[in-house]
C-alpha cells in the first residue's frame, strides 16, 4: 500500500487517512477550487514508523508518568517524546516514498532545480466541530532538498507530542492511543499578500458579514499573530466593504534571501505599512472566492487561509469556523427590503413593552415582516414615504429589536413639543432624546395625515376604526379560526404553505386597521391626556393619570374570561372533593381523575365548553411557541392551584371598585379644572380626550384577544408542519419548527438546501432563545446594525449604592401602581412556576401578559423588569390594588425567597438587610452566570 496520497487521488479526501488539513484540500481540488499541488504522507506512514521504530510501546509507557494538572511534567514528558522520534531514523523504504511524492511535485526536476515546498501537519482529530487542535501542529516553509524535507516530516510528526496538543486532546477527551498526524508536502506560493477569511463575523456571530485579515508577505505572519493585519469587513449579499481598518503591519514573513531555505521575518518598509494591502475590488473578489467555498461545505462559515501572488487568488486551507456560537439570525432578515443607515440604533423597549418574553426565530420571521409592511403601508398612506423606506426590526439571540430611527424621524411629525415626553420616547435611546423634543411640530402636516387618511382608507379614521374591527370580532371569528386540526391534516403540503401565508396575510390586513390607532390616535390621545392634567389640574397629576385609565366603562372580552376563571376556580375551591383531588393529581391526571367523581363531571361540563371558548388564550409572552389552554392543561391547572391559596374577590366586583375609584377621581380631577380660566370649555375638551382614551383602552384589550385567536390559528399551522417533518423522520421534534423561520421551513420540507445545516440553525437558536427565557443572559438595551451592543458604557441594572439609614440596599425604578408592601420575593422566569406560589408573595419577573392574570388573586405586590404605567401589569396591578413597581434587571438583582419591601409611591425596592450584598450587573451583553 502507497503511503503517498495526491490531492487529485479519490481517495484524497479521507479523514482518517490524510488527517483533516490534508482531506480539506483534497476536497477543495476535487470540486475545482485553485490549490497550490501537493500530496500528502499519509497517517498510515505516521503507524508505521512509530511500529518499525519501537516507539509506540515507549510513548505509552512514558504517558504513563504525566500528571496533566502540573504544566511542568507535561512539559518534561512530551519533551522525552519529541526527542525519542527526532532521534531516530525514517526507514528506508518509507523515506524513498516520502522522496518519490516530494520528487512528483517539483516535475523530476533535478533536486537543485526544484522549487521550495511547505511542509504541513495534518492530524485526524483537527478541524474538527469539536475540536479545531488549529495551531497545535508544526508547519515548515521553503523547504528544499531530500534530506531537509524528511527532517521536516519527521519534525511534523513529533509536534503530534507537543506540550499543547497533548494537553489539548486530554482536555477534549481525545485518547493519545489513537492519535494519527499526516504530513502534507504543498507547492509554496510566493505570496505577495495573504492572510485569513472568515465567512462569518468571529466577534459578532454574524453571518451576513464577512471578515478578511491580511498583511504583506506570506500568511504565516498573519496566522502566528507575530504582525498586526489590515481588516475588511464585507457585506455578505452584496460584497462591499463595510468598515476596513488599517493595520501596522511591522513585519513580514519572507523566504529567506540568502539561503533559499526556510523564512525569515523582515521589518515592512514604512511606506507598504501605510498602505492597504488589499484593494476594495480584491476584498470583494476575495470574498466571492469565500461564499464559493462555504457553499460548497454546505453553508457552513469557514475559516480560510488564502494567498495573493501575480493578481491570483489561492486557497491554502479551509475549516470549519469553530470557537464560536453561530445561530444564523441574520437569515431570519431574508424578507427585509428597507434601508438601514450605518447610524441605526436598535432597541429592545418596543418589545419589553409590547412583544414580551423570548421570541422564536419562526414567530419573529413573520411577526417582525408583517409589521414591517404594516409600517411601511401605513406610512406611505401618511404620505411620509422617507420613513415608510426605513428598516424596522432586527433579531438577535432570541429578542426582536425595534429600530430607534424611524422612530426619530416620527415622533416631531406625530407629536407636538408638549406631548414628547419620557413616556413617548422609550423608544430612543436617551442621548436623542434633546433633539427629539425640541424639533419643531407642524400642524397644517399633522392634519394633512388625517386628510389622507380620511380620504385614502376611511375604514382606519380615528372613530371608524373601532366599528370596522369590533366587527372582525364579533362577526368575522370563522376566519379568524381557520381550518381545523382535522382539515388542516388532510392538505398537501403545497397546499399546507399557502394556506399558512394566507393566515399570514389575514393577520397583516388586521393590523393594518389598527395601525392608526396604536401609533397616531392613541399616543396623541393619552400624551394630552396626562399634559392636560399636568396644566389644569393641581392635584397629583401622575397618579391621577393612572386612575383615570382604570376601572374600564366597559366588561372587556379580557375581563369577562377572567370572571369566569375565577367562577370555575372558586368551585374547586368551595368543594372538599375537587380541592382534594387537585391537591392529589397534577395537570392532565386531575382532568382525567375527575371523570371518576359525579361532582368531577358536573365540574368539567361546565369548563370543557369554556375551555373550548377560550382555548386561544391562557399563554405566557406573545410567540406562538408558548401553549395555550387548548395546548396544555398545565395552564388552568396552575391558575386553580394558584386560586387555592388566595381569598380573593370577584374580579368583576374588583373591577366595579377600580370604576368607582376612578369616577371619584374624575370628580376631584373635573372640579378642579372648573376652576381654571375658561374651565367649562377646559373641561369639555379635557372629557372629550379622557373618553376617547378609555375607549381605546378598553378597545385594546378585545383586539388583543382577537389577535390571540389568529396566532393561535398560525400556531396550529406549524404544529401540523411540525408534526409532518417530524413523522418523516427530517426533523427530531415538531417543536423544532419554532426555531426555523417560515422560508427556512418551507425549504426543509420541500427538500431544498442543507438539512444538516437547518439542524445546526435550530440547535444554535434553541441555545440562544432558552438562555433567554430563563434569563441566563443580558441582552444589551441597544445594539448597532452589526450586532454589537450601542452605547457600551451603560451598564444594565447597575446596583444603586443608595440605601436606608439602616443599610438596606435600595433598588431605584419606576412606580406603576401606589402602595407599599413587605413580603417573600418570588423569582420566576416562567408562566409554568406560578403553581408555587403563596398568598402575600410579591412575584419578581421580566413581564406579565393576560396568562399572568390568576397571580394577581394570590400575590401581595409586583416588581417587574420591564414596563410602563400602562403595561399589562401596571394596569391589573392597580385593578387588584397591589404596589408595583418597575427595576431593571429586577431577577437578577433581588434573590428567590428574600424579604423586599415594594414601595409603589417612591418607585423603588429595599432589600431586607439580611440578604448578601447583590452582585453588580455584567457589562452590556455579558453572559451571567
Amino acid at each position: 500500500m502507497s503511503h503517498i496520497v495526491r490531492f487529485t487521488d479519490t481517495d484524497a479526501d479521507q479523514h482518517d487517512l490524510v488527517g483533516g488539513k490534508g482531506a480539506n484540500l483534497g476536497r477543495l481540488v476535487k470540486a475545482g477550487f485553485r490549490v497550490p499541488a501537493g500530496v500528502t504522507v499519509s497517517t498510515a506512514a505516521y503507524a508505521e514508523f512509530m511500529r518499525l521504530s519501537g516507539l509506540a510501546d515507549d510513548v505509552a509507557e512514558i504517558l504513563g508518568q504525566v500528571d496533566y494538572a502540573d504544566a511542568t511534567s507535561v512539559g518534561t514528558v512530551t519533551e522525552r517524546i519529541r526527542r525519542l522520534i527526532l532521534d531516530r531514523d525514517i526507514p528506508i523504504a518509507l523515506a524513498r516514498e516520502i522522496e518519490r511524492g516530494y520528487r512528483e511535485l517539483g516535475g523530476d526536476r533535478p533536486e537543485a532545480a526544484r522549487a521550495p515546498i511547505a511542509v504541513r501537519s495534518s492530524g485526524t482529530a483537527e478541524d474538527l466541530a469539536e475540536a479545531s487542535f488549529a495551531g497545535m501542529h508544526d508547519t515548515y516553509l521553503d523547504i528544499s532538498g531530500t534530506a531537509e524535507v524528511l527532517d521536516a516530516v519527521k519534525r511534523c510528526w513529533a509536534s503530534l507530542w507537543t506540550a499543547r496538543a497533548t494537553a489539548y486532546r486530554h482536555d477534549k477527551g481525545f485518547a493519545h492511543e489513537h492519535a494519527r498526524l499526516a504530513v502534507v508536502l504543498q507547492e509554496m506560493v510566493h505570496s505577495d499578500v495573504a492572510g485569513v477569511m472568515f465567512t462569518a463575523n468571529p466577534v459578532t456571530a454574524a453571518v451576513d458579514e464577512i471578515v478578511l485579515n491580511a498583511s504583506w508577505g506570506l500568511g504565516e505572519g498573519v496566522v502566528s499573530g507575530i504582525t498586526t493585519p489590515d481588516e475588511f469587513v464585507l457585506a455578505r449579499d452584496t460584497l462591499r466593504v463595510r468598515r476596513r481598518t488599517l493595520g501596522s503591519k511591522e513585519l513580514r514573513i519572507v523566504r529567506h534571501p540568502a539561503t533559499g531555505q526556510g523564512t525569515i521575518t523582515e521589518p515592512v518598509p514604512e511606506a507598504d505599512r501605510r498602505q492597504f494591502t488589499l484593494t476594495d475590488a480584491q476584498a470583494g473578489q476575495l470574498g466571492a472566492l469565500g461564499q464559493r467555498v462555504a457553499e460548497f461545505y454546505g453553508g457552513f462559515p469557514q475559516d480560510i487561509e488564502w494567498a495573493l501572488a501575480d493578481d491570483v487568488f489561492y486557497l491554502l486551507q479551509s475549516r470549519p469556523v469553530t470557537g464560536v456560537e453561530l445561530s444564523w439570525d441574520e437569515d431570519l432578515e431574508d424578507w427585509q427590503y428597507q434601508d438601514e443607515s450605518a447610524d441605526y440604533v436598535y432597541t429592545r423597549a418596543w418589545a419589553d413593552e409590547y412583544w414580551t418574553g423570548a421570541i422564536t426565530p419562526l414567530h419573529y420571521s413573520y411577526r417582525a415582516k408583517e409589521l414591517s409592511d404594516c409600517h411601511h403601508t401605513a406610512q406611505k398612506l401618511y404620505g411620509q414615504k422617507d420613513i415608510a423606506s426605513m428598516r424596522t426590526w432586527k433579531y438577535h439571540r432570541g429578542e426582536a429589536y425595534f429600530a430607534s430611527n424611524p422612530e426619530r424621524a416620527w415622533i416631531p411629525r406625530a407629536l407636538p413639543p408638549n406631548l414628547r415626553n419620557p413616556a413617548s420616547l422609550n423608544k430612543l435611546p436617551p442621548s436623542w432624546w434633546q433633539e427629539v423634543e425640541q424639533k419643531p411640530f407642524s400642524w397644517s402636516g399633522y392634519l394633512w395625515i388625517y386628510a389622507r387618511i380620511k380620504a385614502l382608507d376611511d375604514k382606519s379614521a380615528p372613530l371608524k376604526f373601532f366599528k370596522v374591527f369590533m366587527d372582525r370580532i364579533d362577526n368575522r371569528r370563522d376566519e379568524a379560526n381557520g381550518l381545523s386540526n382535522e382539515e388542516l391534516r388532510e392538505l398537501s403540503d403545497g397546499e399546507l404553505q399557502t394556506h399558512i401565508l394566507e393566515r399570514l396575510e389575514i393577520f397583516k390586513r388586521a393590523d393594518d386597521d389598527l395601525w392608526g390607532a396604536f401609533f397616531i390616535y392613541a399616543p396623541f390621545a393619552l400624551g394630552l391626556l396626562g399634559d392636560l392634567l399636568g396644566k389644569w389640574y393641581d392635584g397629583d397629576a401622575g397618579w391621577a393619570f393612572a386612575d383615570l385609565c382604570s376601572g374600564l366603562p366597559e366588561q372587556t372580552i379580557t375581563l369577562k374570561e377572567n370572571h369566569e376563571q375565577w367562577e370555575l376556580g372558586n368551585r374547586i375551591k368551595a368543594s372538599p372533593t375537587l380541592s382534594r383531588l387537585i391537591e392529589e393529581h397534577e395537570g392532565a391526571a386531575f382532568l382525567a381523575e375527575l371523570e371518576k367523581h359525579d361532582e368531577g363531571r358536573a365540574f368539567l361540563a361546565d369548563y370543557r365548553p369554556w375551555r373550548a371558548k377560550r382555548g386561544h388564550r391562557g399563554h405566557a409572552d406573545r410567540d406562538s411557541w408558548f401553549p395555550r389552554r387548548a395546548d396544555d392543561p398545565m395552564l388552568d391547572y396552575n391558575a386553580f392551584r394558584a386560586f387555592m391559596s388566595a381569598d380573593s374577590l370577584d374580579p368583576l366586583v374588583m373591577e366595579q371598585q377600580l370604576r368607582e375609584k376612578r369616577r371619584v377621581r374624575e370628580q376631584e380631577v373635573h372640579a378642579s379644572i372648573s376652576k381654571q380660566p375658561l374651565g367649562k370649555l377646559k373641561l369639555a375638551l379635557f372629557k372629550l380626550v379622557h373618553a376617547y382614551s378609555l375607549k381605546f383602552l378598553a378597545f385594546r384589550d378585545n383586539e388583543r384577544e382577537y389577535l390571540d385567536n389568529l396566532t393561535y390559528t398560525q400556531r396550529r399551522c406549524f404544529l401540523e408542519l411540525g408534526r409532518r417533518l417530524r413523522e418523516r423522520g427530517i426533523l427530531d421534534d415538531p417543536g423544532d419548527v419554532w426555531f426555523l423561520g417560515v422560508n427556512e421551513n418551507f425549504a426543509v420540507l420541500d427538500g431544498r438546501g442543507s438539512l444538516e445545516l437547518a439542524k445546526a440553525k435550530i440547535a444554535g437558536r434553541q441555545r440562544n432563545f432558552f438562555r433567554f427565557l430563563q434569563r441566563e443572559v443580558s441582552l444589551p438595551n441597544y445594539l448597532h446594525p452589526d450586532g454589537t451592543p450601542a452605547l457600551p458604557g451603560e451598564l444594565i441594572g447597575a446596583v444603586s449604592t443608595a440605601g436606608d439609614d439602616d443599610g438596606t440596599a435600595v433598588l431605584p425604578g419606576a412606580g406603576m401602581s401606589q402602595g407599599k408592601v413587605t413580603g417573600r420575593a418570588r423569582v420566576m422566569k416562567s408562566l409554568g412556576e406560578i403553581g408555587s406560589l403563596k398568598k402575600g408573595d410579591v412575584l419578581v419577573c421580566n413581564s406579565t401578559d393576560p396568562g399572568w392574570t390568576p397571580v394577581f388573586l394570590v400575590i401581595s405586590g409586583l416588581v417587574l423588569e420591564t414596563g410602563g404605567m400602562l403595561s399589562h401589569g401596571a394596569c391589573l396591578s392597580r385593578e387588584y390594588g397591589l404596589p408595583a413597581v418597575a427595576v431593571p434587571s429586577a431577577m437578577s438583582r433581588i434573590e428567590d425567597g428574600a424579604m423586599i419591601t415594594v414601595d409603589g409611591d417612591l418607585g423603588l425596592v429595599r432589600l431586607d438587610p439580611a440578604v448578601d450584598a447583590l452582585p453588580r450587573q455584567p457589562a452590556l451583553g455579558a453572559v451571567s452566570a
